[in-house]
Order: C-alpha cells, then structure tokens, then sequence
C-alpha cells in the first residue's frame, strides 16, 4: 500500500484518511467563515464531511421506521442483504460523534457495510444528542429502541429466537456496553456478541495516547473533554455512575464475548487496550484488534479509505468467527 511516514514517531498513517480530515478541516474553516461555531459548527462539519464519502452497497435494502415513546419518537433505519431472509439476526448499532454529534446519516455507509459482511440486520438509532439531551437522555433512548426492537424483531423478518448483538463506534461503542450492563442489571435479554470500535471508556484523559495524541490527528484532548462534559451535564465529581465509567460495573463478567478494535493513532487507543484487557482478566472472550495507521473515525470513513475499509472487514470477520466458534 502506498503510505507517507508522518512526525509522529515515524509511524505510519493511512494518507486516505489524512487528505478525508484535511477536506474536513477545510470544511470546518469555510464554515466557521460564514459565522457558524460551537455544537452547530460541530454537527455541520460532522453531517457534511460524512455526505462527502457517503456510498451504501447495491446489494442493501434500507428501510426507515419510528420507535414510539411517551415523550418522543426515536428515527431507526434497518439494513439488510437483499433478498438474503435465511438466518437474520439483529443488531443495534449505536452511532459516534461524542455523544454530541453524528446521527444515521453519518454513519450510513458504515451500518450498510455491516449488514453486507454480515448476516445480521443492522438497526442504527437515532438517540438524543447533547448538550441540550445530557446524560442518561443518549443512554435512554438506546434502551428503549433495544427493547422495542427485540418485541417487534418479527414484525420486520428477524425471527425472535435468534441471537442478537450490539454494535458502535466511539460514543456509540461506550451506549453499547453501558445498554448490554443495564439489561443484564434490569433483568432484560442481553445480546450474545458486541462490535466495538475504538470506545471512549471514563471521563478523565490520562494514558500516554491521550497524552501522545492530545492534538490529533483528527480527535484531540480539548474535543474530547468537550464531549465528556456535555455528555455528563449536571453529574459532578468524582463521576461515580458506570454508565459513565464502564470500568466501574461490578459485573463485567457478564458481558458477552466481544471484538473490540482501537485506532493505532488515536487518543482513545490506549483505554480500550486496557478495557479489552480488563475484560479478559472477567473471563469474557475477547477479540482485540488494533487498527494500525489509523486515527480515531476511521470505520465511519470506510468509503473514504481502502485501509479504513480493510479494518472494518477484519473486524466484522472476527465478530463472525466468535459465532462459529460458540454455536
């Protein structure tokens, strides 16, 4: 693969991706000229830089549906293989972006890309987003569309006495698990498998990548802090609920067996490391990948990137081969 060697340690980065975030960051300046800035510049530049590289495979059908609820109606869309009806499951992907940004557009290309490598029916949430929607409302509203699609699987070709799984990437990755360890905690059903890319694990940045990568590329320390706060809203320190803190669940034994892929260069790299090891050490069976030459985003820009794409697919493999391996 053609590369470029970058002043970070000489390692390499997927240059793809680099010219994807310099596009991005022109984007952000244009934006920020026309008088745009905070969380509305942050949702502009996030919606249009992912309708930039958007491409969804010929071989998925789309369809759209609303999750009712008693205070308001949360969007999903539902991808699957065409004319692929044998053996479906369901998957409930949660999106990135910070618990601030992102939404189903943005990870369009992604969730179909799933539902291609896969034989599950990827089913990407619309959740509330902050910070006008602070914690619990994202954590909320992933629980409720889990729960109204395991009751209404049927209604939509997924037999209900398959197996199912929970997927997301960054802030989607972190509503993947803390809805895995509430239904276990409430009693509810709780998926077989998790596809975890690069999760944002507890609110304080403190490992040598948060500290390597602290100005990017792409994701930096002061971005990240930023989400953490708006996503936390009125909880104070010391932040001791674990839906904030994954690593403060007192039954991470429970979890199921899950792939979980970090970025080589990305802040978050070094706290998912130490969350798959952690988990190993419960005895839950893990995956654990690391993305070499790729920044924190990467499976979002998949249609950006043949590196990005090529991770995306091992991953996907190794979710599949977890469920050979125990069926």
């Amino acid at each position: 693969m053609p590369g470029i060697q970058v002043s970070l340690g000489g390692s390499y980065i997927d240059p793809e991706l680099l010219r994807h975030l310099e596009d991005v960051q022109r984007l952000q300046r244009q934006l920020t000229l026309e008088g745009y800035s905070g969380f509305q510049l942050r949702r502009l530049v996030s919606d249009r830089g992912a309708a930039s590289i958007a491409r969804r495979p010929p071989c998925i059908d789309v369809q759209d549906a609303v999750v009712p609820g008693p205070w308001h109606d949360l969007p999903i869309r539902l991808y699957r293989r065409r004319g692929d009806t044998s053996g479906q499951r369901l998957m409930m992907y949660f999106h990135g972006g910070g618990w601030v940004t992102g939404s189903i557009a943005t990870h369009d290309s992604l969730c179909a890309h799933i539902a291609e490598l896969t034989n599950y029916v990827v089913v990407s949430v619309e959740y509330r987003l902050a910070p006008e929607h602070p914690f619990p409302a994202a954590n909320d509203d992933a629980l409720a569309a889990t729960l109204w699609m395991l009751d209404h699987r049927q209604r939509f070709g997924i037999p209900d006495t398959a197996d199912w799984a929970m997927g997301g990437d960054s802030a989607g990755a972190h509503m993947a698990v803390s809805t895995t360890m509430l239904m276990h905690r409430n009693g509810f059903p709780t998926c077989e498998r998790l596809l975890l890319f690069y999760p944002p694990v507890a609110p304080r940045l403190s490992t040598a990548s948060a500290k390597l990568y602290r100005n990017g590329p792409g994701l930096t320390a002061e971005s990240m802090n930023t989400f953490w706060a708006s996503y936390a809203g009125a909880q104070q320190e010391p932040i001791a609920d674990q839906r904030l803190d994954l690593r403060l669940w007192p039954d991470l034994a429970s979890l199921p067996p899950c792939v979980l892929m970090t970025a080589e260069h990305d802040i978050l790299r070094d706290e998912g490391d130490d969350f798959a090891r952690i988990l190993s050490a419960q005895g839950v069976p893990v995956r654990h990948l690391r993305a070499s030459g790729m920044i924190h985003g990467f499976a979002r820009m998949l249609t950006a990137s043949q590196e990005a794409r090529r991770h995306v697919d091992t991953a996907c493999r190794h979710l599949m081969a977890i469920e050979a391996v125990s069926s």
